[in-house]
């Protein structure tokens, strides 16, 4: 499976890639929406693994662009906070 983590904390998107391509995934890393949507334009995924809180965006504000865009893709939205 092809899958984009977009998070802006380098070390969350570390591990998370290296755990999927430890499952056999094909993962790429975006740090923010702008750097996700080029890199969804560019090449295909199935699944975008989204960081709630970005440091310049929501990440719940780009789930309406991202399914509009690409309305088959899977989006799972995680965040490393203790409460939202």
């Amino acid at each position: 499976m092809r899958v984009l983590i977009i998070d802006d904390e380098p070390s969350i998107r570390k591990t998370t890639a290296v755990a999927l391509e430890g499952m056999g995934h094909v993962v790429e890393q975006a740090t923010c929406g702008k750097a996700g949507f080029r890199l969804l334009e560019a090449s295909r995924f199935e699944i975008v693994l989204l960081d709630l809180k970005l440091e310049e965006e929501n990440g719940l504000d780009l789930v309406p662009e991202l399914l509009r865009r690409w309305p088959q893709l899977s989006i799972v939205v995680f965040t490393a906070f203790a409460s939202i």
